[in-house]
C-alpha cells in the first residue's frame, strides 16, 4: 500500500455504483466542514491503469459528501489493484459494514471526556456537527427525571421525551421504568412504542381526561400491542376454526 497521502481531482476518481448515503450524515458533516481534516475525508483508491483513473473501494459517505461540497480534489490513499473485480466488491462490502465504533454510547462516552475538561460544551459542539437541541434532547437528561429511574438501559431521548408529556408525575414514572427495562423485554418502551403512544394522544386528547389508573392501563397496552395483536389474531384462527364433527 501506498502511505501517503495524495489528492485526486474527483473526475478521475470512479464509485463502483451510485450508493446511498444518509441524509442525516450530510448535513452532520456540512455542519462541521471548516473543522474537518484530512483523515476526516480521507478515501481509499486502486488505480486503473488502463486509463488513469481511480476505483474508489471504501468510504462512499465521505465521497458523496465531498461531491455535495463543492470541492474539486479528494485527499486518497492508493491501494495495491485487485486482482479480480469481485474482491474489489468484497472490499467495498466489508467497508459497508465496518463502523464497528460509530455507536451512541461511545460518542457519550467522549463527549463525557469533553465536558470533564471544558467550562463550555456549546462551542464544542458546532465543530462536531451537533446542534444545542440534538445535545439537550439526545444526551443529557432533563433535571426533572427521578434519578432513580435512570439506568444502564434508558437512553436520554426516551426519557426527555417522556419528561415533557403533560401527565402525573405517577404515570411518569409508569413509563420511566418501562424505558428502563432490558433491550429486548417486550415490556420496555421502545421508539416504535412512542411513537404509537404519541400518535393516540395526538387523536385522543380525551386520554389526559381519563383517571391515572386508567391512563396506565392504556399506556400499558400500548406498550404491548404485539401481544395484544398475537392474541387477537390467535382467537381469529380459534373462531373461524372449525372442529371436524365425529360421527
Amino acid at each position: 500500500m501506498n502511505d501517503q497521502i495524495i489528492f485526486i481531482p474527483l473526475d478521475k476518481i470512479k464509485p463502483r455504483k451510485n450508493l446511498k448515503t444518509s441524509l442525516a450524515y450530510l448535513r452532520r458533516m456540512e455542519k462541521c466542514d471548516k473543522n474537518l481534516l484530512i483523515y476526516d475525508l480521507l478515501l481509499p483508491v486502486e488505480k486503473n491503469k488502463d486509463d488513469n483513473s481511480y476505483l474508489l473501494v471504501g468510504g462512499y459517505d465521505k465521497y458523496k459528501y465531498i461531491l455535495s461540497s463543492g470541492r474539486k480534489t479528494a485527499p486518497c490513499i492508493i491501494e495495491p489493484s485487485s486482482n479480480k473485480e469481485n474482491q474489489q466488491n468484497i472490499k467495498i462490502l466489508r467497508r459497508l459494514s465496518n463502523n464497528g465504533d460509530s455507536s451512541k454510547e461511545n460518542r457519550q462516552i467522549v463527549l463525557g471526556l469533553i465536558r470533564a475538561t471544558s467550562s463550555a460544551i456549546e462551542p464544542i459542539l458546532k465543530t462536531i456537527g451537533l446542534t444545542g437541541s440534538e445535545y439537550t434532547n439526545n444526551y443529557t437528561y432533563h433535571s426533572n427525571i427521578p434519578k432513580e429511574f435512570i439506568n444502564e438501559y434508558t437512553s436520554e431521548k426516551t426519557m426527555n421525551w417522556i419528561e415533557k408529556l403533560s401527565l402525573t408525575q405517577e404515570v411518569k414514572n409508569f413509563l420511566y421504568e418501562r424505558a428502563g427495562f432490558p433491550k429486548g423485554t417486550s415490556k420496555r418502551l421502545t421508539q416504535e412504542k412512542m411513537n404509537l403512544i404519541q400518535k393516540l394522544l395526538n387523536q385522543r386528547p380525551q386520554f389526559y381526561d381519563l383517571g391515572i389508573k386508567k391512563q396506565i392501563k392504556i399506556l400499558g397496552s400500548s406498550i404491548n400491542f404485539r401481544g395484544i395483536y398475537l392474541e387477537l389474531l390467535k382467537s381469529m384462527v380459534d373462531e373461524f376454526y372449525e372442529v371436524p364433527k365425529v360421527i
